[in-house]
């Protein structure tokens, strides 16, 4: 199994409008490949117009081709027209970059990665270092060729490692994420987020002794906390439980704000700080149905939804589909058994 850690990041060098505008290349020249027909042709299309950029540049691009990513794309093309390189220059457009963490392709421990860049120094591409610390938190310096051409600067980025990988976890590749930040209209410079897959041992699978049944929900309480799903349990002793979960009062509000925002193009902080608040509310309600149940039922949001009594205009507040994901995917890191 592989699970995606993702860590705050910023550029060192080069000057980050630099590191930017090849950011939003390679998420153009993907968009693009990906409106394609043939497969074979939008993979000609990544070499040909990414041929300057470093090897993952490339090779990454195409393997998400393959996946839903492409399908995701080829939707998009006949309701959304594709924004040129100029228009997203303009914008602040997100972009990403592709990496691994050695040349060798093969998966590796944090710490095998850092003894590796330790023990060879400056002889190979990529170096992988701690140079400093934050709250409390690591923070490792990484450098890596960004274009082909081996005279011009290597790309040399940090980021804070809040969140360690696990002993028995290997890694390879990684992305790194370019977000624009807005206020007030005007785009004040970029996010960057670092992304590492990392490969996991499957875990050992747990007797179903409680047996579990997710359903989500959006309906506002009167005390003004959203309620986003519901827990039912089924015990040996044929006896059951039922468990609520929720979203603090005053959500709807900051909700609300921070959509409009988002939507209307004057702030994406705003939201962008909402939506890691929620992810944060809905990794511990994932983490305690791990510690109630065995076996998990996750049903889809509009399962019942004649019977029940939810308001749709909340839904879009609640995002079903992303706490009903980190559910599953926290379930299965546990030893869970899910059943759809």
């Amino acid at each position: 199994m592989h699970r995606t850690y993702k860590y705050k990041a910023w550029i060192v060098c080069p000057d980050e409008e630099v590191a930017l505008q090849e950011a939003q290349r390679v998420f153009y020249e993907f968009e693009s490949a990906a409106r394609l027909d043939e497969i074979v042709e939008a993979r000609n299309h990544v070499y040909k117009s990414l041929a300057d950029l470093w090897t993952p540049n490339r090779q990454d691009p195409i393997r998400w081709l393959q996946t839903e990513q492409r399908r995701v794309m080829a939707r998009r093309k006949k309701t959304k027209p594709l924004k040129t390189l100029e228009e997203r220059k303009e914008t602040g457009d997100k972009g990403v970059i592709f990496g691994v963490f050695h040349t060798k392709a093969e998966q590796k421990t944090w710490k095998q990665v850092i003894e590796h860049s330790q023990k060879k120094g400056n002889t190979v591409l990529v170096t992988t270092a701690l140079v400093d610390e934050k709250n409390g938190h690591p923070v490792y310096e990484v450098q890596m060729p960004l274009w082909m051409d081996r005279e011009k600067e290597p790309l040399r980025f940090r980021f804070i490692m809040h969140r360690p990988f696990p002993d028995n976890g290997t890694m390879y590749r990684f992305f790194l994420v370019a977000w624009p930040k807005i206020r007030q209209g005007k785009r004040i410079g970029c996010r960057w987020e670092i992304g590492v897959r990392v490969e996991m041992p499957e875990p050992e699978p747990r007797q179903p002794r409680r047996v579990g049944t997710w359903q989500p929900r959006w309906h506002a309480e009167p005390d003004g906390s959203v309620l986003v799903g519901e827990l039912h349990i089924d015990y040996l002793d044929r006896t059951s439980k039922d468990i609520q979960y929720h979203l603090p009062a005053g959500v709807i509000s900051r909700a609300r704000k921070a959509h409009h925002l988002s939507i209307t193009g004057e702030d994406t902080e705003i939201y962008h700080h909402f939506v890691n608040w929620r992810q944060d509310l809905y990794f511990k309600i994932a983490k305690d149905i791990t510690h109630r149940v065995d076996l998990l039922k996750v049903v889809t949001a509009n399962t019942n939804l004649a019977a029940r009594n939810d308001q749709p205009r909340y839904r879009a507040f609640v995002s079903s589909g992303k706490l009903s994901a980190m559910i599953v995917a926290t379930c299965r890191r546990e030893g869970l058994i899910i059943v759809k």
